[in-house]
C-alpha cells in the first residue's frame, strides 16, 4: 500500500507540472499573437495600403491611380453618401500587380495624385473604417495658431444637412467648421473627439424657414 500511495503521489506531481507548462505554453502563445497583431498595426500605420480622400475637383477625383508594381483602386468611402458625394470621396486600397504579390504600397504615388489642393488621411490602426460622428455648436471657429496654411478646404462635403468628411492628421488641428445658411447666416460647429479619420455627420436642425448650404466644407 504504501509503495502504491508513493506511485500516486508521484504521478499526480507529475500532472501537476504537466498541467503548468500547458498552462504556460497558451500563455506565451497568446502574448506572442498580441505582440505580432500590435506590430501587423505599427507596420500597417507606417505606410497604410489604405486611405481615404477627398477631392475638390469630382471630375478629377476617385480614380485608379498607378504605382510602382500596383496601383491604388477607389472604392465607395460612405455607404450612405450621394453619388455626387462619392464622386468625391473614396478609399484608396493598394492592389499589386500580377508577379508582384507582395509589392510595398507605393505610397508616393498617391500622395502626388492627392497633392494639398485636397484631403488625404491613412486608414490603419483605430481608425482602419469609417465612423458616425458627432457635432456640438459653438459660437465661432478658432483659428489655429500655425505657420502657413491651416486646415482642409474640401475636407468635408454639406448635402441635405449632413457632413461627409474626411480627416487628414497633418492638416486638422481643432476639428472645428462652418457653414452657410440660406439666410446668409453662419453656424459653427466642433467635431467630438474621435481617432476615426473619415465621418458622417448629421447636422442639427438648421433654424426654422432656412437650410444649409451644400457645398465644400473647410475643416480646421
Amino acid at each position: 500500500m504504501r509503495t502504491s500511495t508513493r506511485i500516486g503521489f508521484v504521478l499526480g506531481v507529475l500532472g501537476l507540472l504537466g498541467c503548468g507548462a500547458t498552462s504556460g505554453d497558451a500563455s506565451d502563445s497568446s502574448e506572442a499573437g498580441a505582440q505580432s497583431s500590435e506590430a501587423e498595426q505599427r507596420a500597417s500605420c507606417t505606410n497604410p495600403a489604405v486611405y481615404f480622400a477627398t477631392y475638390a475637383d469630382g471630375a478629377q477625383g476617385c480614380q485608379r491611380i498607378p504605382g510602382a508594381h500596383g496601383a491604388w483602386v477607389p472604392g465607395p468611402l460612405f455607404a450612405d453618401a450621394p453619388a455626387d458625394v462619392q464622386a468625391t470621396t473614396c478609399a484608396y486600397r493598394w492592389t499589386p500587380a500580377t508577379g508582384y504579390p507582395t509589392s510595398v504600397p507605393d505610397r508616393d504615388a498617391i500622395t502626388a495624385k492627392i497633392n494639398w489642393a485636397n484631403g488625404l488621411a491613412p486608414s490603419c490602426g483605430t481608425s482602419a473604417t469609417p465612423g458616425v460622428g458627432d457635432v456640438q455648436p459653438i459660437p465661432e471657429v478658432e483659428e489655429p495658431p500655425s505657420i502657413g496654411s491651416a486646415g482642409c478646404d474640401v475636407c468635408g462635403v454639406l448635402r441635405n444637412g449632413k457632413v461627409w468628411v474626411v480627416l487628414p492628421p497633418d492638416r486638422i488641428q481643432v476639428r472645428q467648421f462652418q457653414v452657410g445658411l440660406t439666410s446668409g447666416a453662419t453656424r459653427a460647429f466642433q467635431i467630438a473627439p474621435t481617432a476615426v479619420r473619415a465621418l458622417s455627420i448629421q447636422l442639427p436642425p438648421s433654424p426654422q424657414g432656412t437650410s444649409y448650404v451644400a457645398g465644400h466644407v473647410k475643416i480646421l
